[in-house]
């Protein structure tokens, strides 16, 4: 029984994702005209895991120490955190930005990376491959996230763009704000509306629930 309500409630999420209006094609063309006309920066994954400390669909650029603690102190208020704050990754802060991708609980089979990461001014571009191999089982759910290093600084907002449109992902973020007791990132949902925390269409744990 728990293996097919799994597998009912993974393939609810996919028709959403298939299912649902991307964006608008106007939107679409104008971020593919932003991509390709950014600057194209030096990056490296120095972190990956199928499960993770995030909990919860999280999009994070981080441009110094003290915003990388402000930023894990609010994550892990919000209770987005399983495991406890992350360990601050070994960065250059001077010359180098820190970008955290967490997909939040998923299904078995959902995995992450991020290809490349670009410059518009003032906001950093990354790419996101979202992948997926199967369903057909009852292996316990998974929290993937990707951490990446790029070289350069002074952006405060992050877009991701992501090739399959999870109802669940975070498309942007601001920096976090240093020093502040609950300066975490805002984050902007699938309607585009900031908040403190991710507002999410849709969110694994409910379509678990509809499916039991």
């Amino acid at each position: 029984m728990k293996a097919r309500s799994a597998v009912a409630a993974a393939v609810a999420l996919m028709a959403v994702a298939m299912s649902a209006p991307v964006q608008a094609a106007d939107s679409k063309s104008n971020e593919s005209m932003e991509w390709a006309l950014a600057h194209k920066l030096t990056s490296s994954t120095v972190s990956h895991a199928l499960r993770s400390t995030y909990n919860r669909p999280t999009l994070l650029v981080v441009q110094s120490s003290c915003q990388w603690e402000s930023a894990m102190e609010a994550l892990g208020a919000s209770g987005s955190l399983t495991y406890g704050a992350e360990t601050e990754p070994e960065v250059d802060w001077k010359n180098q930005s820190v970008v955290v991708v967490a997909m939040g609980q998923m299904p078995y089979g959902y995995d992450l990376s991020v290809r490349e990461a670009r410059q518009s001014e003032g906001k950093l571009l990354v790419d996101v491959h979202v992948d997926y191999q199967s369903y057909e089982n009852n292996l316990d759910d998974e929290s993937p996230v990707a951490v990446l290093v790029v070289n350069g600084h002074g952006m405060n907002r992050v877009r991701a763009m992501y090739d399959m449109d999870l109802p669940t992902l975070v498309k942007a973020s601001n920096a976090p704000n240093c020093g502040t007791a609950h300066g975490g990132p805002a984050l902007v949902s699938v309607g585009g509306s900031t908040d403190s925390a991710p507002t999410l269409a849709v969110t694994w744990g409910s379509l678990k629930a509809t499916y039991r």
